[in-house]
């Protein structure tokens, strides 16, 4: 489901409806229309129908014909997909070493600079995100919220800091976009439309680092 090369047929300009989420432009996301599933497959990765059990914590809306989930995070993903030592969410291409993967991501303003950069979300707790910036710099912020109300998200004010581990010091940021993996299932027809982000990293050990000019 992730693309190692991006689409160039994408219209990235135009609306897009995720319904209840207001219209949204693509910009540098991938698109994904119709994937059809087996039914025994869609039980695998959402679980046991009406229920959906094993996304229950990124369901955004739901009914008896439509599940629309937001996904934020690597490791989330990656759990979502995961079925037999096999996913879809990431490829390892043996030849430049590097792993391509689907992410979450935000765009982050600093505070003291004014200066923008993107940010992919690796992994998340209850109430946190943890980042890797396109500069290889590690943070963590509070979890942006969804609002049902007016279909957008609502950024912490309190915004989110950089760790320091590249040796540039701790500079605190807000977020002003976000991107979530957007996964909306059809159950009449058995199939998902999907928005995506595409991260492209290396690993030595635990450490993951970006290749940000793959990145989209």
């Amino acid at each position: 489901m992730v693309l190692q090369n991006r689409r160039g047929d994408l219209k990235t300009g135009k609306e897009y409806k995720f319904p209840p989420e207001q219209p949204f432009k693509l910009g540098s996301q991938s698109y994904r229309n119709k994937i059809t599933l087996q039914a025994l497959l869609m039980e695998v990765i959402f679980g046991k129908p009406k229920m959906y059990n094993k996304v229950a914590a990124n369901i955004v809306t739901k009914s008896d014909r439509v599940l629309l989930l937001h996904v934020a995070s690597h490791r989330r993903v990656l759990e979502i997909f995961n079925i037999s030592d096999m996913n879809v969410a990431e490829f390892f291409n043996r030849n430049n070493q590097h792993y391509y993967a689907m992410c979450g991501k935000v765009q982050i303003k600093y505070r003291r600079s004014r200066t923008s950069e993107v940010a992919y979300i690796l992994d998340e707790d209850a109430t946190k995100w943890y980042l890797k910036t396109e500069s290889n710099e590690e943070a963590v912020c509070p979890k942006s919220k969804f609002s049902i109300t007016n279909g957008r998200y609502i950024h912490s004010s309190t915004g989110g800091r950089t760790n320091g581990t590249n040796g540039t010091g701790q500079h605190s940021f807000k977020i002003s976009t976000y991107w979530p993996i957007r996964i909306r299932l059809n159950v009449n027809n058995q199939s998902i439309r999907v928005t995506t982000n595409r991260m492209v990293y290396h690993k030595s050990g635990k450490t993951v680092t970006l290749d940000s000019s793959e990145c989209t």
